[in-house]
């Protein structure tokens, strides 16, 4: 297949959180997340910009197409939710790896 460039290419990913496990160890829970693309140059300014991550996260982190769910039940996708889950240390570094991922092209297996 060719090649064909796109300017604004969005792409889901499964997200793979390692949430601590009460006593010891982790527990693997995943979601699936809409990104959207960005060259190297601007994601390694948000990166370095006041908020680091969350910038990041902020622009990248567009959707939740699968909803995700809550104590309560499932959460609508919105700014809102989004950001709360970027603000857990454990789900913020999962959704960076899994943005990683998808902009270098790498592949992870289960």
């Amino acid at each position: 297949m060719k090649y064909k460039f796109v300017d604004r290419l969005e792409v889901i990913r499964d997200v793979r959180v390692r949430v601590p496990a009460e006593g010891s160890g982790f527990d693997v829970q995943t979601f699936r997340a809409r990104f959207r693309m960005m060259d190297t140059e601007a994601a390694r300014a948000l990166e370095e910009a006041a908020g680091g991550d969350f910038a990041l996260l902020n622009e990248v982190f567009v959707g939740l197409p699968d909803g995700i769910e809550g104590e309560n039940g499932m959460m609508e996708d919105s700014a809102e939710t989004r950001q709360m889950l970027a603000r857990v240390p454990y789900v913020r570094l999962a959704l960076i790896q899994a943005f990683t991922d998808a902009q270098m092209g790498i592949e992870r297996k289960n």
